[in-house]
Protein backbone atom coordinates (compact mmCIF):
# COMPACT_ATOMS: atom_id res chain seq x y z
CA UNK A 1 0.00 0.00 0.00
CA UNK A 2 2.82 2.48 0.62
CA UNK A 3 4.57 1.64 -2.44
CA UNK A 4 1.35 2.14 -4.73
CA UNK A 5 1.14 5.21 -2.54
CA UNK A 6 4.42 6.52 -3.96
CA UNK A 7 3.28 5.80 -7.35
CA UNK A 8 -0.41 7.14 -7.11
CA UNK A 9 0.44 10.20 -5.19
CA UNK A 10 -2.89 9.12 -3.40
CA UNK A 11 -2.39 8.68 0.45
CA UNK A 12 -1.43 5.72 1.58
CA UNK A 13 -4.72 5.47 4.02
CA UNK A 14 -7.04 5.82 0.92
CA UNK A 15 -4.58 3.09 -0.80
CA UNK A 16 -4.63 1.15 2.08
CA UNK A 17 -8.81 1.24 2.31
CA UNK A 18 -9.24 0.98 -1.62
CA UNK A 19 -11.62 -2.37 -1.37
CA UNK A 20 -12.45 -3.66 -4.69
CA UNK A 21 -15.52 -5.45 -2.34
CA UNK A 22 -16.65 -2.16 -1.05
CA UNK A 23 -16.40 -0.81 -5.07
CA UNK A 24 -18.58 -3.51 -5.48
CA UNK A 25 -20.79 -3.19 -3.68
CA UNK A 26 -21.71 0.59 -3.78
CA UNK A 27 -21.75 0.10 -7.88
CA UNK A 28 -24.38 -2.75 -6.87
CA UNK A 29 -26.51 -0.44 -4.84
CA UNK A 30 -26.23 2.61 -7.15
CA UNK A 31 -27.39 0.39 -9.55
CA UNK A 32 -30.20 -0.57 -7.78
CA UNK A 33 -30.99 2.11 -6.05
CA UNK A 34 -31.69 6.17 -6.40
CA UNK A 35 -30.15 8.50 -3.72
CA UNK A 36 -30.25 11.97 -3.58
CA UNK A 37 -27.31 11.97 -1.10
CA UNK A 38 -24.28 9.97 -0.37
CA UNK A 39 -22.59 10.95 2.95
CA UNK A 40 -18.56 9.61 3.18
CA UNK A 41 -17.52 9.17 6.66
CA UNK A 42 -14.18 10.43 7.46
CA UNK A 43 -11.20 10.51 4.96
CA UNK A 44 -10.69 6.71 3.70
CA UNK A 45 -14.58 6.35 2.68
CA UNK A 46 -14.90 9.39 -0.15
CA UNK A 47 -12.83 7.35 -2.67
CA UNK A 48 -15.90 5.44 -3.03
CA UNK A 49 -18.19 8.70 -3.05
CA UNK A 50 -16.07 10.60 -5.12
CA UNK A 51 -17.44 9.63 -8.83
CA UNK A 52 -20.83 8.15 -7.93
CA UNK A 53 -23.13 8.62 -11.41
CA UNK A 54 -26.47 6.89 -11.45
CA UNK A 55 -26.53 5.05 -13.86
CA UNK A 56 -30.24 5.67 -14.51
CA UNK A 57 -30.41 9.04 -15.52
CA UNK A 58 -26.91 10.22 -15.39
CA UNK A 59 -26.95 12.44 -11.96
CA UNK A 60 -25.37 12.71 -9.77
CA UNK A 61 -26.75 12.30 -5.82
CA UNK A 62 -25.57 15.40 -3.47
CA UNK A 63 -22.45 14.35 -1.61
CA UNK A 64 -21.17 15.05 1.78
CA UNK A 65 -17.70 14.60 3.13
CA UNK A 66 -18.02 14.10 6.72
CA UNK A 67 -14.20 14.86 7.51
CA UNK A 68 -14.48 15.63 11.35
CA UNK A 69 -11.06 17.08 11.21
CA UNK A 70 -7.72 17.59 8.50
CA UNK A 71 -6.33 14.43 8.79
CA UNK A 72 -3.51 16.12 7.16
CA UNK A 73 -2.96 18.43 10.52
CA UNK A 74 -2.91 15.11 12.33
CA UNK A 75 0.18 13.51 10.13
CA UNK A 76 1.93 16.84 10.51
CA UNK A 77 1.89 16.37 14.65
CA UNK A 78 3.17 13.27 14.01
CA UNK A 79 5.95 14.62 12.24
CA UNK A 80 7.14 16.51 15.20
CA UNK A 81 7.91 13.76 17.62
CA UNK A 82 8.68 10.70 15.66
CA UNK A 83 12.02 9.26 14.93
CA UNK A 84 13.93 10.09 11.74
CA UNK A 85 12.94 7.09 10.11
CA UNK A 86 9.42 7.74 10.30
CA UNK A 87 10.11 11.55 9.41
CA UNK A 88 11.44 10.37 5.85
CA UNK A 89 7.64 8.58 5.26
CA UNK A 90 5.67 10.94 6.91
CA UNK A 91 7.04 14.38 5.34
CA UNK A 92 5.53 12.71 1.76
CA UNK A 93 2.60 10.93 3.78
CA UNK A 94 1.45 14.57 4.97
CA UNK A 95 1.74 16.28 1.63
CA UNK A 96 -0.27 13.93 -0.31
CA UNK A 97 -3.36 14.02 2.46
CA UNK A 98 -3.10 17.23 2.31
CA UNK A 99 -3.57 17.59 -1.44
CA UNK A 100 -5.93 14.88 -1.36
CA UNK A 101 -7.82 16.71 1.35
CA UNK A 102 -8.12 19.74 -0.72
CA UNK A 103 -9.24 18.36 -3.46
CA UNK A 104 -12.23 16.53 -1.86
CA UNK A 105 -13.53 19.84 -0.27
CA UNK A 106 -13.81 21.02 -3.67
CA UNK A 107 -14.98 17.94 -5.27
CA UNK A 108 -17.34 17.32 -2.64
CA UNK A 109 -20.75 19.66 -2.33
CA UNK A 110 -20.48 19.98 0.98
CA UNK A 111 -18.07 19.33 4.08
CA UNK A 112 -18.69 19.35 7.50
CA UNK A 113 -15.52 19.58 10.12
CA UNK A 114 -15.42 19.64 13.96
CA UNK A 115 -13.82 22.96 14.65
CA UNK A 116 -13.13 26.45 12.59
CA UNK A 117 -9.49 25.36 12.65
CA UNK A 118 -10.13 22.46 10.41
CA UNK A 119 -11.95 24.68 8.40
CA UNK A 120 -9.15 26.83 7.75
CA UNK A 121 -6.82 24.09 7.43
CA UNK A 122 -8.70 21.95 5.07
CA UNK A 123 -8.61 24.73 2.64
CA UNK A 124 -4.91 26.60 3.54
CA UNK A 125 -4.08 25.63 0.13
CA UNK A 126 -6.89 26.50 -2.28
CA UNK A 127 -5.70 30.10 -2.68
CA UNK A 128 -8.21 32.08 -4.78
CA UNK A 129 -10.42 29.13 -4.52
CA UNK A 130 -11.02 28.80 -0.64
CA UNK A 131 -13.27 31.39 -0.51
CA UNK A 132 -15.91 29.97 -2.58
CA UNK A 133 -15.28 26.19 -1.11
CA UNK A 134 -15.32 28.00 2.63
CA UNK A 135 -19.37 28.16 1.72
CA UNK A 136 -20.06 24.60 1.49
CA UNK A 137 -17.98 23.37 4.53
CA UNK A 138 -20.09 23.32 7.46
CA UNK A 139 -18.16 23.66 11.23
CA UNK A 140 -21.06 21.06 13.93
CA UNK A 141 -19.10 21.05 17.30
CA UNK A 142 -19.14 17.51 19.21
CA UNK A 143 -19.58 19.40 22.54
CA UNK A 144 -22.22 19.46 24.76
CA UNK A 145 -23.76 22.76 26.40
CA UNK A 146 -23.30 21.59 29.90
CA UNK A 147 -25.33 24.22 31.00
CA UNK A 148 -28.46 23.27 28.87
CA UNK A 149 -28.07 20.20 28.96
CA UNK A 150 -27.59 18.27 32.52
CA UNK A 151 -27.19 14.41 33.33
CA UNK A 152 -30.81 12.76 34.63
CA UNK A 153 -31.05 11.28 37.40
CA UNK A 154 -30.55 7.71 37.36
CA UNK A 155 -33.88 5.49 39.03
CA UNK A 156 -32.56 2.96 41.65
CA UNK A 157 -32.24 -0.54 40.11
CA UNK A 158 -32.62 0.65 37.22
CA UNK A 159 -31.80 -1.43 33.81
CA UNK A 160 -32.15 1.46 32.22
CA UNK A 161 -29.58 3.78 30.10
Amino acid sequence: DLLRSNGTGRPFLIERDDLSHMRGLVGRLMATYSFDVVHADQLTMTQFALDLVDPKDGKRPFTVFDAHNATWTISDRMFENAPWFLRLLLKPETARIKRYEEMLVQSFDHTMVVIPQDEKALVAGLNGKAEKVVKRISVIPIAVDTNRLQPTKRKPKSKNI
